[in-house]
C-alpha cells in the first residue's frame, strides 16, 4: 500500500535521527539517573526497520555438510601454511 511506503520513508528519513537526537539528550542529560537513562538509541523507541533487524539476526542459518567440509578443509590449508 502507498501509505505502507511513505510511512517506511518517514521512518528512514526523520525517525531514525529523531530517535538519535532524543538519545542523545537523554544521555547527557544530568538530572536523569543513570539507571534511568537508555543503553542505545534503540531502547528509545521502535520502528520498523528495527523488527526486520531483529528478524534477521534471529534468521537461522543452515550449513550443509559440503559447505562445512569445504571450510574446515580452508581452515586446515590456512594451519598447515604457517
Amino acid at each position: 500500500m502507498a501509505v505502507e511506503g511513505y510511512w517506511r520513508n518517514w521512518e528512514r528519513n526523520t525517525a531514525w535521527l529523531m530517535r538519535e537526537v532524543v538519545f542523545t539528550i537523554i544521555a547527557c542529560d544530568p538530572y536523569i539517573k543513570k539507571e534511568d537513562k537508555p543503553v542505545n538509541s534503540r531502547a528509545v523507541f521502535r520502528i520498523g526497520d528495527d523488527k526486520e533487524i531483529i528478524e534477521k539476526k534471529n534468521k537461522e542459518t543452515k550449513i550443509s555438510k559440503a559447505e562445512l567440509k569445504s571450510i574446515r578443509q580452508t581452515l586446515l590449508n590456512s594451519l598447515n601454511k604457517t
